[in-house]
């Protein structure tokens, strides 16, 4: 279902950059706790937001993410209400050099 970007208002998504691996879940806490020295960027996106438009506004806001030879993990994290706790669920990649 395509959004109307002029008349809906985006939300923000919090993108937590490690390089070589997934942030540990452990770090993240059910208040809103990251994990010491995670590098977090904020994007606003929209429902129909695509990964390849995210691997875009990444690569204009952290270098080290446009590298044309990277290719970028997504995962969310899941919250596991009976301990507390999160699981990461891989969502895909993109490589920049075929981003939008």
């Amino acid at each position: 279902e395509e959004v109307d970007r002029q008349k809906v208002c985006p939300f923000l998504v919090k993108v937590f950059i490690k390089v070589g691996e997934f942030e540990d879940p452990s770090g993240f806490t059910m208040q809103g706790g990251v994990p010491e020295g995670a590098q977090e960027v904020r994007l606003y996106c929209w429902k129909d937001t695509t990964l390849k438009e995210i691997t875009y506004m990444l690569g204009k806001m952290r270098k080290e993410t446009s590298h044309p030879q990277a290719t970028l993990h997504f995962a969310t994290l899941q919250p596991l209400l009976t301990t507390s706790s999160y699981r990461v669920c891989e969502i895909g990649h993109t490589r920049p050099r075929h981003a939008v």
